[in-house]
């Protein structure tokens, strides 16, 4: 695990266990997958070894947890994952750059039209605006890059869950919890950023935004259609959906 994940610059890796095998799947910046696989060790899982050493508890399910490894000369940091599998779970690592400040919302690769709609929506300094795409197409980047336009010393910017970058000079910071919803809006804040984990965290995204805040949120979903049908599937009053 230490030597494959630099040698091929892996952006995130997948690591199961079946048979006495560890599969390690690797996806690379261009997008393009690796996959490796190693003889596992005779005194118990690979896995498991590594849930110990990330003081994992056995069982625990994750979604995008950050994670700080130091290790000697070894320091990684990244987003774990855990998520049940058919014999062991399965856990995802994905790497964070030692450079991922945000980019600027003109390097993003927008179009002029699509580029502009995003600044007014961000002037208005309240509302909601949803960054969705499949896993690794990008999202927390753009998702940081709307935080890091909005982060002026007139506003107070509350994420929930540690940010990958530290380039935000007037940002507060709650953990990834299921009331840290509760404690931005009940605190003197002004935009809110977050990661969607289910249905939930949706409803509390658009429950923030109608307090007249700015909430900046990121979730998988493979197109706009399917973000547009979360939405219609909450179960909130239809004006402030429609709003």
């Amino acid at each position: 695990m230490k030597t494959e994940a630099p040698k091929t610059k892996a952006k995130a890796i997948q690591v199961g266990s079946l048979d006495g095998e560890v599969s390690l799947d690797c996806l690379l910046p261009g997008g393009e997958t690796e996959s490796l696989r190693l003889v596992d060790r005779p005194a118990g899982s690979f896995t498991r070894a590594l849930r110990s050493a990330l003081n994992l508890p056995e069982g625990e399910l994750l979604d995008r947890r950050y994670c700080r490894f130091r290790d000697g000369r070894l320091d990684l940091a990244f987003y774990l994952s855990v998520r049940p599998g058919t014999h062991e779970d399965k856990l995802f690592l994905d790497f964070i750059p030692k450079d991922a400040a945000p980019r600027l919302l003109s390097k993003l690769g927008l179009q002029k039209s699509g580029l502009n709609l995003i600044k007014a929506a961000l002037k208005k300094g309240r509302g909601l605006i949803i960054v969705g795409s499949p896993h690794g197409q990008g999202k927390t980047t753009t998702l940081y890059s709307l935080a890091k336009a909005v982060d002026q010393e007139d506003r107070i910017i509350y994420f929930l869950g540690q940010p990958a970058s530290d380039a935000f000079a007037n940002a507060c910071f709650l953990p990834a919890r299921n009331d840290s919803w509760e404690q931005a809006v009940s605190q003197d804040s002004d935009v809110i950023v977050s990661s969607l984990k289910d249905k939930g965290d949706l409803e509390k995204a658009f429950l923030a935004a109608a307090t007249g805040r700015l909430v900046l949120a990121a979730g998988d979903y493979v197109s706009v259609w399917e973000t547009l049908a979360a939405i219609i599937d909450l179960d909130l009053p239809l004006t402030l959906k429609a709003d």
